[in-house]
């Protein structure tokens, strides 16, 4: 397994809402719109309206999701059109909403928004929740297992990969 933590956005616009936006539902054409002044008007707005109207167009849709399990540690697992989630939020569809209300507690924190992908080589197959309790083992030794937090399998790539959604803020103590 190896953990990559990509780059903050330098700009300090990190949004949960357009985090778990991509963790849930993988769109069918992310990387293959060209990059023309022609494909201009026909690429998707990623403002956070347009994310967000995106969002609850696709969680409308009766078959796009399915709970798969209740774990006994109050967290779940939803199955979102082939991408599996695990979160001890009260629902993927407010997990952005619940974590953007708590981070709002605490004013010093500039970025909440913590994300890390975990990575298997090609021949690796481990199992979903040896995946998933493989991120909880990092929260944990991070002292954020009792944050907010998404998790998504992802095997749109040669290498498996799960990534990683946390709210750095505590949410009973508030602290980062």
């Amino acid at each position: 397994m190896v953990v990559v933590i990509p780059k903050k956005r330098s700009d300090g616009k990190s949004s949960f809402l357009k985090l778990v936006f991509y963790l849930s539902l993988r769109e069918e054409k992310a990387g293959n719109i060209p990059v023309t002044s022609d494909a201009f008007f026909d690429r998707p707005s990623t403002s956070k309206i347009a994310v967000f109207d995106r969002l609850i167009d696709y969680i409308d849709r009766p078959e796009s999701q399915q709970l798969i399990t209740h774990l006994p540690d109050g967290s779940h697992r939803i199955l979102c059109e082939g991408v599996l989630c695990q979160t001890n939020t009260l629902s993927i569809e407010t997990a952005s909403s619940e974590m953007n209300a708590v981070a709002s507690n605490n004013r010093r924190c500039l970025d909440p928004v913590y994300h890390f992908i975990l990575s298997w080589p090609e021949e690796e197959k481990p199992e979903d929740s040896h995946i998933f309790d493989s991120a909880l083992f990092c929260l944990k030794e991070m002292g954020m297992v009792d944050h907010q937090y998404v998790f998504a399998i992802h095997r749109d790539t040669d290498n498996l990969h799960c990534h990683v959604a946390a709210n750095r803020i505590h949410p009973l103590s508030y602290r980062a």
